[in-house]
């Protein structure tokens, strides 16, 4: 009887692990295929890449090689963020150099981005912080489009808050004095 109750037990909870719908995606990001340098969104492009963040706090990573014609990057959401809670998107990499051309989720016209920091040393532009006035509703798409010179080894996309922001830039600016402080020493 016992080993009965504990097959069933067992039956049971595996079909509820199995049977349990999937987490929504976090973000998706795909980079379109362009041949040409486009200032608008090419909606209808083939995909050249595609890479997802599952939970909330991921990144996603990849790299993208210089290119003359630049990137496009579609970006969607299975997560509803609303315009109150204070979420932005955050683009990260090794340099920011120059502006992003961005369409926001739900918006039918593009902002100019700068870095994050908002000028300053050009050594110390770490990536862009694009706002999201209208949240992100489910359904939207969101563009963004990074130029030839400002591509780089490794991007890294991800939701922030205004605070987990403010934390990251402050560990990056005392790695920065840290990192000079030991060049003069040496």
């Amino acid at each position: 009887m016992r080993k009965a109750v504990w097959a069933l037990t067992i039956a049971m909870l595996c079909a509820l692990l199995l049977g349990a719908p999937a987490a929504a995606q976090s973000l998706k990001v795909e980079v379109l295929m362009t041949e040409t340098d486009l200032q608008t969104p090419p909606v209808g492009a083939p995909v050249l890449r595609s890479m997802v963040a599952e939970r909330p706090h991921d990144f996603v990573r990849f790299s993208l090689p210089r290119r003359e014609a630049g990137y496009w990057l579609r970006l969607t959401s299975q997560r509803t963020i609303k315009p109150g809670d204070g979420q932005m998107l955050v683009v990260r990499g090794s340099r920011a150099m120059g502006p992003l051309l961005y369409y926001p989720p739900g918006a039918a016209t593009a902002r100019e981005i700068d870095d994050a920091e908002h000028g300053g040393v050009p050594l110390m532009r770490r990536g862009w912080v694009m706002p999201l006035p209208n949240g992100w509703p489910t359904s939207s798409v969101a563009y963004v489009r990074i130029k030839g010179r400002a591509a780089m080894s490794e991007i890294r996309l991800n939701f922030a808050s205004i605070p987990e922001l403010a934390r990251q830039e402050r560990g990056d600016a005392r790695f920065m004095a840290a990192a000079f402080t030991a060049m003069m020493l040496m």
